[in-house]
């Protein structure tokens, strides 16, 4: 006969296996449960547009002094504004092609030098005394930013260019395209006059005030960019009717909120020059 220790010995390991037992299929469900969660929130934010190729898009830079490239992958977005200028109108979607890659800054001094130093490119035809290392470079024309583009192309392997007004229209709205978004502006956030407390009068280091929702500096205010657009008046009229002027945008530290916009624009002169006119540089991405 089995004694009442004996039995209750038996009866310890039972208890024993079964809490082990138990403690085994509640770490099996809880594995399961984690992975389950994981896979639901990786769904969901793809559903919500967080796509998983996004996180593997980091900027990238092809020398030491080369722009620092920040890729962008477009979607359907309100381009111009019903409300701004005649040339702003009128506002209406836009879809760009494919993705692009832009430079986080305005092109420096320091990296134009660096190609006038090699013989690419000629000095600016002034500089007002701006021409710090990390001030924007200015009073380049159009022939003179190509002629950039292409030394830096060269050197790089890459085939860089200026951004489309489109491209820069998108990559200045930092994210905000969506049909309802407000006009953004420089108040508070450029280089542009009167728009912050510190406004000089003059140009600011790359990079001073904080980016937009891309990582971009200076996309308003500073100076106003060059874009490889031909100049029309309206968005109604016909594109390749006169390329003898390249749009601008951005507005500049001369230039006010109102048209240190993501909207405004501006017809230029492929050969004159100015005190608040530069440029950052694109390329096709991947």
């Amino acid at each position: 006969m089995t004694s009442s220790f004996g039995m209750w010995k038996a009866r310890r390991i039972l208890a024993i296996g079964s809490a082990t037992t138990r403690a085994r299929k509640w770490c099996g469900m809880a594995r399961l449960f984690g992975r389950i969660s994981g896979l639901l929130i990786a769904i969901l934010l793809f559903a919500a547009g967080f796509g998983f190729t996004a996180w593997a898009d980091e900027p990238f830079k092809d020398c030491g002094l080369c722009p620092e490239m920040v890729p962008i992958h477009p979607e359907p977005f309100l381009m111009g504004y019903d409300h701004g200028k005649a040339a702003e109108r009128p506002a209406r979607m836009v879809t760009l092609a494919r993705p692009f890659a832009i430079a986080r800054t305005e092109t420096t001094y320091a990296q134009w030098n660096m190609c006038v130093a090699d013989g690419g490119c000629t000095p600016p035809r002034h500089t007002r005394g701006w021409d710090q290392p990390d001030r924007p470079v200015i009073y380049v024309d159009y022939h003179q930013v190509q002629a950039f583009i292409d030394w830096l192309s060269a050197q790089t392997g890459r085939a860089y260019r200026l951004p489309t007004e489109e491209e820069w229209e998108f990559a200045a709205h930092g994210g905000a395209n969506g049909p309802a978004r407000k006009r953004v502006d420089g108040m508070g956030r450029a280089n542009c006059n009167k728009c912050t407390p510190d406004w000089h009068h003059q140009t600011f280091p790359v990079a001073s005030l904080k980016p937009n929702g891309y990582g971009l500096y200076d996309m308003l205010g500073n100076v106003m960019e060059w874009t490889s657009s031909c100049w029309v008046e309206d968005y109604q009229s016909d594109r390749e009717a006169d390329c003898t002027r390249r749009t601008r945008r951005g507005g500049s530290w001369y230039f006010d909120r109102y048209v240190s916009t993501a909207t405004y624009r501006y017809g230029g002169l492929m050969d004159r020059v100015s005190y608040d006119v530069g440029f950052r540089v694109a390329t096709d991405y991947p």
